[in-house]
This record gives structure tokens, sequence and C-alpha cells, in this order.
């Protein structure tokens, strides 16, 4: 099995034990997905993410280098969905950081409050 794909299914299996709540799928084009259920009918949210790697030991080529562990950090859109399916938060991340316009629905799904973030940071 290549680096790659063992990466990968360590990664779903890492983020599937620590999510025993919900259901999640991680593919391998940057776009991961929750639900609410382990039958994967009802989403919960939907986000980019890219992989992030920590490596142990140096070397000249990639092939001997030791995977320590990978971590999947949110970065790009993301959206939120209530139980009933109806949209409840949108926004973007920037690795891992709330950044830029954030709107937040009710249970109906009509608007009902919109913040800005820079970082993490409550801006307006």
């Amino acid at each position: 099995m290549n680096k790659s794909l063992s990466m990968s299914v360590l990664l779903f299996f890492s983020l599937f034990c620590c999510n025993n709540l919900s259901a999640q799928v991680i593919s391998e084009n940057g776009l991961g997905k929750t639900f609410y259920d382990s039958e994967k009918k009802q989403v919960k949210e939907i986000y980019h993410y890219i992989l992030e790697y920590t490596f142990v030991g140096s070397s000249v080529t990639d092939q001997d280098k030791k995977y320590e562990k990978s971590e999947a950090i949110k970065n790009g859109p993301y959206t939120c969905y209530h139980l009933n399916g109806k949209l409840k938060q949108s926004g973007y991340y920037k690795r891992n950081n709330k950044d830029s316009v954030w709107k937040y629905y009710n249970t109906k799904g009509q608007l009902i409050q919109t913040e800005t973030y820079r970082n993490s940071q409550l801006v307006h």
C-alpha cells in the first residue's frame, strides 16, 4: 500500500473514532462531511480541508520520511445544517480559524445573525 493511501486510511480511522456521535467522511479531494446518522443520510456539515503532516527525522528523499501524525485542517467554505435539513450556518475557515462573514439561520432556514471574523476573532 502506498504512503498516501496509508495516511488516508489512518486519517479516516482516527477521525471516525474521535467522532462517535455522528458519522464522518473524509474524501481524498479535500472535502469532508459529517452526518447526524450512521447511515449517512442526514448531512450535518460540509467543509473543505487540507492535510497537515508532522514528520519525524530528516532525509534527502520523501520515501525515507516517516509520518508521525496527520491532521485535517478546515480550510475553505463551510456549511452546517439543522437536523431538519435547513441551513444552520455558513462561513469560511482559514487554517481552522473562522474568517470572513459567517451567517446563522434558525430552524426554518431564515437568516438570524451575521458576524465577521478574522483569525477566529469577532470583528463585526
